[in-house]
């Protein structure tokens, strides 16, 4: 009897759904993060830089085959420039992403780990996931964000150490949005040193150097294999007058 008036009185709450899971997630892990906005009931951060053109996003994604034992989360950093967006629309530029976006990634290729990292949320799993993603968010991402504050400072960077924007990240893949940003807010001697960045490390140099010396002559590229990644980007620079020793 005693058992049940308990019960009565002090009734468990019933479990979470799947989705009501993440949710929580997603509003613990921005309760530890300053100065962003919550949409989309907190999958979405976004926080204005103060430069007041450049938006920083912490996009949380769930999986279609989350259930009661497994929830998983991803985690995405995208970084906008309205000036940019408006720059690229005007520009006819090759799968060219007029929405703003200059930068996006998965967070966990922003760590040592170089994972696509999925994070556990069910069960006892979810405040030892909700604590790794914040700190890799502190660690790896929001610095990235402080980066791009000043743009002066961001194509600096870029022209030194092209898509390395931290000591994890490497110039072997070709960031588009980067090479157009520095482009866009820096001219063409910055995009010309930010794509160099990229063509001494991408393994596939003589590719470029074909496509160049096909576009040097005036000749169509249509002989040689010209579809690789970097090659739309070799085009623009070349037509805005950008030239590359090889």
């Amino acid at each position: 009897f005693q058992a049940k008036c308990y019960a009565d009185f002090y009734p468990h709450p019933p479990p979470m759904t799947p989705r009501e899971t993440f949710l929580h997630a997603c509003t613990q892990i921005a309760a530890q993060l300053d100065g962003f906005r919550l949409l989309q009931k907190g999958q979405v951060l976004k926080k204005d830089l103060p430069d007041k053109d450049t938006v920083c996003e912490i996009r949380f994604q769930g999986s279609r085959n989350n259930g009661a034992h497994n929830i998983t989360m991803l985690v995405h950093l995208t970084l906008s420039s309205r000036q940019f967006k408006q720059w690229a629309q005007s520009q006819s530029l090759p799968n060219g992403d007029v929405s703003g976006i200059f930068y996006a990634n998965q967070l966990g290729y922003l760590t040592p780990r170089k994972d696509w990292r999925h994070w556990q949320l069910a069960g006892a799993s979810l405040p030892y996931s909700v604590r790794g993603i914040v700190a890799d968010l502190q660690q790896y991402a929001l610095p990235l964000c402080d980066l791009f504050t000043d743009k002066t400072a961001a194509v600096a960077y870029l022209r030194q150490h092209g898509s390395a924007l931290n000591p994890w990240l490497d110039n072997k893949n070709l960031h588009t949005g980067l090479f157009y940003y520095a482009f866009c807010c820096g001219g063409s001697e910055a995009a010309h040193d930010f794509l160099s960045h990229h063509i001494r490390a991408c393994g596939y140099r003589r590719r470029y150097a074909d496509l160049y010396a096909a576009l040097a002559s005036g000749q169509t590229d249509a002989s040689i294999d010209s579809d690789f990644i970097g090659a739309d980007e070799l085009r623009f620079a070349y037509a805005q007058g950008i030239r590359f020793d090889f």
